[in-house]
């Protein structure tokens, strides 16, 4: 058995699994792998994460995590809003009803985000 942990610093995020037992541990074989999340892994892993939870998202915690201008996701995010996945004011975002039924929905809109951020 494993468990995938991820670990926070200024300018990264790593992301590890571990293998979940004792005798690993002691032969300090722990580590399954780790590998370091890159601009694009952020976005999404951002919107997964927050998206899910039951309350606003902060736009300022977005850049904070992510490291991205707002603009650059600006269409993205009118084209969730135009399909009522999502609310947003001036300082935040807020999923709907509709967006936790169309989930999947909501987060394919945001995987393009990726490819437009990796092509430019």
């Amino acid at each position: 058995m494993w468990i995938a942990w991820k670990i926070y610093f200024k300018k990264k995020v790593i992301r590890t699994e571990k293998y979940y037992h004792l005798n690993d541990y002691l032969k300090n074989n722990y580590i399954k792998k780790y590998y370091i999340y890159n601009k694009q892994d952020l976005i999404l892993d951002f919107f997964m994460h927050y998206f899910r939870l039951n309350q606003p998202i902060s736009k300022t915690l977005f850049k904070e995590k992510t490291k991205v201008n707002l603009k650059n996701i600006k269409p993205y995010i009118n084209l969730a809003i135009k399909k009522k996945y999502i609310k947003e004011n001036k300082k935040y975002w807020k999923v709907t009803k509709n967006g936790r039924f169309y989930f999947d929905d909501l987060i394919e809109i945001f995987m393009n985000v990726l490819f437009f951020i990796c092509i430019n």
